[in-house]
């Protein structure tokens, strides 16, 4: 699970990850780094890129193969980077927070805004900021490989401040050839409608 990486990580690192995450960055000198600033390999055999966020630590998966490279963040699910091998020309916003800070964020359960943040349900008023909340939200991961990662949000009493309802939002991408196909499902896990 994502929170069982992130406890190896705060294990693997000990204290100089909180020190440097509190200034903002994570040195690759304190990484044991491949391919990339802060790649580590943990337990499971598995690659992560590991970035500082707001709020704390964001942890990567990376899809590759011979035409692409993906990371995705556990963060949002959030693709936040493809890169074109045989080009060596990078395909995704770049998020740059003085224009926009997001690269493909997920829009759940809203997309855009509702009427001064609210809306009402069941004679209930809720808040929900535009575009919902799971782009702001972690992700566990549920599994993942070197060309497939599945992604899983469930509601919790945190979502049901905003949203009241029994779900289960998956995104699954999957990495073949010089394609990323991205598939989502939400369940309705309400006894009536959602």
């Amino acid at each position: 699970t994502g929170a069982a990486v992130k406890e190896q990580l705060r294990m693997f690192f000990g204290r100089r990850i909180e020190m440097e995450t509190q200034k903002g960055c994570l040195c690759a000198s304190f990484l044991c780094g491949r391919k990339f600033e802060g790649m580590v390999e943990l337990a499971d055999k598995k690659w992560y890129d590991v970035s500082k966020r707001q709020g704390g630590l964001s942890i990567m998966k990376i899809l590759e193969n011979e035409k692409l490279l993906v990371e995705i963040s556990e963060h949002g699910a959030e693709v936040i980077r493809i890169f074109r091998k045989d080009t060596k020309e990078e395909m995704l916003w770049n998020a740059d927070p003085a224009f926009w800070g997001r690269h493909a964020p997920i829009l759940f359960p809203f997309v855009g805004a509702s009427h001064k943040g609210v809306y009402h349900y069941q004679g209930k008023e809720y808040v929900m900021k535009q575009h919902g909340f799971a782009r702001d939200t972690d992700f566990e991961v549920i599994s993942a490989d070197d060309t497939k990662a599945v992604y899983e949000l469930k509601s919790n009493e945190k979502t049901k401040e905003s949203y009241p309802f029994d779900f289960c939002l998956t995104k699954t991408y999957v990495l073949k050839e010089n394609v990323l196909t991205v598939g989502w499902n939400v369940e309705n896990c309400t006894d009536g409608e959602m």
